[in-house]
């Protein structure tokens, strides 16, 4: 029997302009997300903002949460 060795995944990186397209703001709104400590921090690669598709997942997903408790 041969085992597979475990794949490692990594999460889909997008620009701040692909993040902000998918929350449906401006990248201004996102930057001061970002600094209000509200959304994470983007990860710098070679001196580019990366931020994580799965950041954006969580944050629209903490946004539903947010507004079912308040209904």
């Amino acid at each position: 029997m041969s085992s597979v060795p475990p794949v490692a995944v990594f999460p889909l990186l997008l620009t701040k302009k692909q993040a902000s397209v998918r929350l449906s703001v401006c990248v201004r709104t996102l930057e001061r997300l970002i600094a209000a400590g509200d959304f994470p921090q983007p990860l710098k690669i070679r001196g580019r903002s990366c931020v994580p598709q799965t950041d954006v997942e969580t944050y629209v997903s903490k946004l539903h949460f947010d507004r079912s408790l308040n209904s």
